[in-house]
């Protein structure tokens, strides 16, 4: 992994309203993350599919396009998500409300 995607996940994760990150592989597999093994498992899974049925909604409508980045907001949380050819960027920031 590049080092300046290193520096980059270091600059996110030390944000103080950032709850945590990872990055997975385009499979879904966990690269590096800072949260505890349960949580970084659902969110993983969470993402893989979220990415994964998005892709192929897409596919259907317009063979030429592709998922750049999401950014779903509940109550608690604003889940952040940027994927690329091989890696999957997620970072989950506190809600607005909860601050």
């Amino acid at each position: 992994m590049p080092s300046e995607f290193e520096e980059r996940f270091e600059e996110l994760t030390n944000n103080k309203s950032v709850v945590g990150a990872m990055i997975l592989t385009a499979e879904g597999k966990t690269v590096r993350t800072t949260f505890d093994s349960a949580s970084s498992s659902n969110y993983a899974e969470f993402a893989y599919k979220l990415i994964k049925t998005t892709r192929e909604l897409l596919q259907e409508t317009d063979s030429g396009n592709d998922v750049k980045f999401f950014r779903l907001t509940t109550k608690k949380h604003e889940i952040m998500m940027s994927p690329d050819g091989q890696y999957v960027l997620l970072v989950l920031h506190q809600s607005q409300q909860e601050q």
